[in-house]
């Protein structure tokens, strides 16, 4: 920290990559609430524009490669900050390697990392027990992604033989393919 004053000022990590995920509750404005609301009784300080925002942006991209995660890094290595508070952990990763390196980036940088839901308790990495259970869910986002894709990738298979088996028996009625 270049300043002891430093160690009680946060920053925050706000994302959405779709409209599903806004009307399911995870809109900006509710995870900027909630961050507001945690700092607010952890005594941590933060301000409006210590709060990045990463709209429209999936969190399969490793978080120092995106638009809003660059902006991140900037203000984490500028040593101005105690706190990283996020939401919940897909907010910010979807790849498990991601997480670790980062939380393990965030450490070295004397930054205390906070994620505000876990399942219905808030966790940090100011202890090795916190450390240890963020790196244990960190591995459960990279595995909820896969199974995404999955799913993403049988739909489209299954759509495909849908059209082919059409086209075989149809012929000529859909036209060529």
């Amino acid at each position: 920290m270049t300043d002891a004053a430093g160690s009680n000022r946060a920053i925050a990590y706000v994302r959405v990559s779709t409209v599903r995920q806004v009307q399911e509750g995870n809109s900006l404005a509710s995870q900027t609430e909630s961050i507001r609301f945690y700092a607010r009784s952890k005594g941590i300080r933060i301000r409006s524009k210590d709060i990045v925002i990463d709209d429209g942006t999936s969190a399969g991209i490793p978080i120092w490669e995106r638009k809003g995660g660059k902006l991140l890094l900037k203000k984490c290595e500028s040593g101005d900050f105690g706190h990283l508070i996020i939401t919940k952990m897909d907010r910010m990763f979807r790849i498990t390697s991601d997480a670790i390196h980062t939380i393990d980036e965030l450490n070295d940088m004397d930054i205390g990392f906070h994620v505000i839901d876990m399942g219905g308790q808030s966790l940090d990495t100011t202890s090795a027990m916190g450390r240890f259970i963020l790196r244990f869910v960190a591995s459960s986002a990279e595995l909820e992604r896969a199974r995404t894709q999955a799913q993403l990738m049988y739909g489209a298979l299954f759509a495909l033989v849908i059209a082919l088996l059409s086209w075989l028996f149809l012929g000529d009625l859909l036209g060529p393919i």
